[in-house]
Formats: C-alpha cells, structure tokens, sequence
C-alpha cells in the first residue's frame, strides 16, 4: 500500500511537517499488512490538506486493499464522503449508523453539545468512524 511519500526519503523524519510525519506513521503501520487496523485520532493537530491525505489513504486501505480500519476521531468534516459507519459514543445510547451527510449532522448535533458526563465532572467524548465494517 502506497502513501505516496517516496520524495520524502531523503530527508530526516524531524525535518518533515506534521501531516507528512503521519503519513510516514500510517506506511510504517500499513507495512504490517494486517486485516484489521485501529487509528484513535489520526488526523488530530493536521492542517485541512493533510486530514484529507489520511483520510482518502486510510479509506484506500479499505476500498483497494480489503482491510478493515477502526478509527476514533472528533474530525467529522472528512466523513461524509467516505463509506463505513458511525458510532457516536456521546448519545445517550450510541448506534451504528452508515456514514452519510445527515449522520455526520447528527453527530456533530450531539458533540456541538455539552455531554452529560461533563456535568457530572467528568469528560467522555469519542466518536468512532468504522470503515468496511
């Protein structure tokens, strides 16, 4: 599986920028030729070009490679494009439901809100994109 980075090659990991060293992260895990992989905040701290990179490479794992990717993730804009599912752990009783604009708006509906738990003083927010599920 290709990321694309072979420009790259020379120079040294730190030298790169955050997007690209992800990028870098992702081909070292997709050498792993697993069936199954789990990403918690890929596109976390990425400028828009690159959380669309990730995104569009983890989601090429699944459509021309067969492989299944779990991936929690508060990067919403990205999903409706993709095929897979949505569970949104902060609703008060979370169900799988296929990636589509009107999902991402639900979820985004309930993560745009304050969680029950953070008034019960703690703080528990984690949606979950599934692909190839």
């Amino acid at each position: 599986m290709r990321v694309g980075m072979a420009h790259l090659a020379a120079r040294g990991f730190t030298q790169l920028s955050g997007g690209e060293q992800q990028l870098v992260w992702l081909a070292q895990l997709s050498l792993q030729d697993a069936q199954v992989y789990l990403l918690d905040e890929p596109t976390q701290q990425l400028d828009v070009y690159y959380r669309r990179q990730v995104f569009t490479l983890v989601h090429s794992w699944v459509t021309q490679h067969g492989k299944t990717v779990l991936c929690s993730t508060h990067d919403l804009d990205n999903l409706p494009e993709l095929s897979g599912y949505l569970l949104n752990l902060s609703e008060p009783k979370p169900e799988l439901r296929a990636i589509s604009p009107a999902s991402v708006r639900e979820a985004r509906a309930w993560l745009e809100q304050a969680p029950v738990s953070i008034k019960n003083g703690q703080f528990n927010l984690f949606v979950s994109s599934i692909f190839n599920f």
